[in-house]
């Protein structure tokens, strides 16, 4: 058994103690847990056929939001909202799939890399794909799109980590 010295101020000898015994089986069976719990399994990318369908429904769905949105600003404003859109969207992949791509590529066309790159994150989470190449042709897009300083500033600083990831 083991002990750990402590002087008991009544007595003034060892007594036992299991706090170290309990943390270690404590600590056995938290990290033996999450070595066993699992990652849920990614979905497949749509179909182009479901894609078409599904950004069909969400064009008549938020045709006043896409029909108001004229400067940049409100483009990026309305991609955030089709990001919160996808991720409340739990129940249907493709139109989670579909609302985050659209939120991406409308960020991204618009400067906007902070909130594509969050909707890559999203997509990554839950589809089988290869984040990186993705990562780097929205950040293009961004870059064209970047119409002001803060803009451009903010597309090289996200830009950054994932330059020195590939290096």
């Amino acid at each position: 058994m083991w002990t750990v010295p402590s002087k008991s101020r009544s007595h003034g000898n060892m007594k036992p103690t299991y706090i170290v015994l309990f943390c270690v089986c404590a600590s056995g069976l938290l990290f033996g847990q999450g070595a066993m719990a699992q990652q849920p399994a990614k979905a497949k990318v749509p179909d182009e056929e479901s894609q078409q369908a599904v950004s069909a429904q969400i064009g008549e769905i938020y045709k006043s939001d896409y029909a108001k949105a004229k400067s940049p600003v409100q483009k990026t404003e309305l991609a955030q909202k089709l990001l919160k859109e996808a991720q409340s969207s739990e129940g249907d992949l493709v139109a989670r799939y579909v609302l985050a791509r659209i939120a991406r590529d409308t960020a991204a066309q618009h400067g906007d890399l902070s909130t594509a790159f969050d909707a890559i994150s999203l997509i990554d989470n839950h589809f089988k794909i290869d984040a990186i190449p993705m990562r780097l042709d929205t950040a293009t897009l961004a870059v064209k799109g970047a119409k002001t300083a803060v803009a451009s500033k903010q597309c090289v600083d996200l830009l950054r980590p994932l330059i020195e990831k590939l290096t």
